[in-house]
């Protein structure tokens, strides 16, 4: 066996990928396209918010020191609501002033009495409560004040991220560009799926795949199915000399018609690595060509996804400036036996349940592990994962579980 097949254990394979890929350069988009992108840099408020004194109630302005016993009654002022652009306004001793949710403080005011507490009587009003400096007063800058910095780079934005970018002041945000993936089944035995060819098996890991990268925000390239042909590959690899990234799905073993690597090789990559000690997915490679990264993955289905899930994953977050994590993982306890594991770091597809009254959770692998079940992926929420060489496990013992999201 050459250096090339030697097996890598996961991490070191992981490690590997993780060294060969930098950032991509950044862009700019505007808020309203940019959740799931990653920032380039630390983002910092153009404003504060809120922008001004603002009530947090509907009620009355008041000067604290006016309503310092309860039955005081004050002259009204005049009334304010929220949007209302008058910045002049200002109660003087002995004044109030009707105010509404979000409404600017007039000047002089230092404290609200909600509308339950008072009694208007014509151009007077009596309230039934004292007031207390700063109550129901959200003040300039309570939430964040203008340049501070609320997010930092290399966080992916969700949607409660943009709404705070918005009341920060941005239109618009730099974020890395998203990867360009290729996706390339191979192999004579498969047909599109719109083909519905009975004497072919449906390209399923071209679906499951796409859908995947479209998940972690990618923009996603099916350029289609190779027949087991060097040649024939080869073209279709040249489809993808503008992405980022080629995953390739099927011959990647070493068998007479595992053409991956040959194909991968005449069209310029240079191979890192092939074969990683993982069940399923032994036969992975990875490979490079200038700004190209290419993997490799075997054709089973479930063996396709969990190397998605276990290694695109994180290559795809290292090339978006993301910051660099797998699946959550948790500790979990088994539910029947598992006997000893070999050399292989194996990722068991499990159901996984919480259990309240025991405060932990429960996990059952599958009895079948058989990497071309995708019932069994589509209905398993976890890995259980079993590091090389791990002892044999009776029920109740602890084992660590990603969880499938």
């Amino acid at each position: 066996m050459t250096q090339a097949r030697k097996l890598l254990s996961v991490d070191a394979a992981l490690e590997q990928m993780l060294e060969s890929i930098e950032p991509l350069p950044p862009e700019s988009v505007s808020l309203v396209r940019a959740r799931g992108r990653v920032l380039c840099e630390n983002a910092c408020a153009h404003r504060s918010h809120p922008a001004f004194d603002v009530s947090a109630m509907d009620g009355y302005a008041v000067r604290s020191e006016d309503v310092a016993q309860t039955g005081a009654s004050l002259s009204l002022a005049g009334s304010i609501a929220a949007g209302d652009e008058q910045t002049d306004a200002a109660i003087q001793a002995g004044e109030t002033m009707r105010i509404f949710t979000g409404a600017r403080l007039p000047r002089g005011a230092d404290a609200i009495l909600i509308q339950e507490n008072a009694r208007q009587d014509g151009k007077r009003v009596t309230f039934s409560q004292t007031a207390q400096t700063g109550r129901y007063v959200r003040r300039k800058g309570s939430d964040f004040a203008e340049g501070d910095e609320l997010l930092n780079a290399g966080h992916r934005l969700r949607e409660r991220d943009l709404a705070l970018l918005a009341a920060m002041g941005h239109v618009d945000v730099d974020v890395r560009r998203k990867p360009r993936v290729a996706v390339l089944a191979l192999g004579n035995e498969l047909a599109a799926v719109e083909e519905n060819n009975k004497n072919k098996l449906p390209s399923s890991n071209s679906i499951g795949m796409v859908a995947f990268l479209e998940k972690l925000d990618c923009d996603a390239l099916d350029i289609g199915i190779a027949p087991d042909d060097v040649n024939a590959i080869g073209k279709a690899i040249d489809k993808a000399k503008d992405c980022d990234f080629l995953v390739t799905m099927g011959g990647a073993s070493v068998g007479e018609h595992d053409l991956t690597r040959s194909a991968l090789e005449a069209s310029g990559f240079d191979i890192c690595f092939h074969g990683v000690a993982v069940r399923p997915g032994k036969p992975l490679l990875f490979a490079m060509r200038e700004k190209t990264r290419a993997l490799g993955m075997p054709g089973n289905p479930v063996s396709t996804m969990v190397c998605a899930e276990i290694f695109l994953r994180p290559a795809l977050a290292k090339m978006q400036g993301a910051t660099v994590s797998g699946l959550s993982r948790v500790c979990a306890r088994l539910t029947r036996s598992l006997p000893a594991n070999n050399e292989r770091q194996e990722y068991m597809r499990a159901k996984l349940i919480w259990d309240a009254d025991e405060q932990a959770y429960f996990i059952t692998p599958f009895e079948s592990q058989d990497s071309a079940r995708l019932s069994m992926l589509a209905h398993a929420d976890a890995f259980a994962v079993r590091p090389p060489f791990d002892k044999a496990r009776d029920k109740g013992e602890s084992i660590d579980a990603l969880l499938l999201d």
